[in-house]
């Protein structure tokens, strides 16, 4: 039996009390939404085929898909459902006069 904490699986005995040692800090980071659903500014840049700093770029002027800065860090993360959105809206179909 094992309690699941977010992705990690934490063993326990028959009697439901955890084995090991794992510290707090780990099992909040863990137990948080998975992060999977988020992208940052070099897996944005590859999935489009251009630089960091033409994402960087984006975002200044407010052109890109939307962002969430993280407090603390000031990391950017990109949500993958608004890049695929932002690359939908940016679909130019050529050659389709009526």
């Amino acid at each position: 039996m094992a309690v699941a904490a977010g992705w990690l699986e934490i063993p326990t005995d028959p009697f439901g009390q955890r084995l090991g040692t794992l510290s707090t800090k780990l099992l909040r980071i863990t137990a948080m939404p998975q992060l999977s659903n988020f992208m940052r500014e070099d897996e944005v840049a590859i999935y489009f085929g251009v630089s960091k700093k033409t994402v960087r770029r984006w975002r200044a002027a407010s052109l890109g898909p939307i962002f969430h800065k993280l407090n603390g860090n000031g990391a950017v993360r990109y949500a993958a459902k608004d890049v695929e959105e932002f690359a939908a809206k940016s679909l130019v179909q050529r050659g389709a006069f009526s």
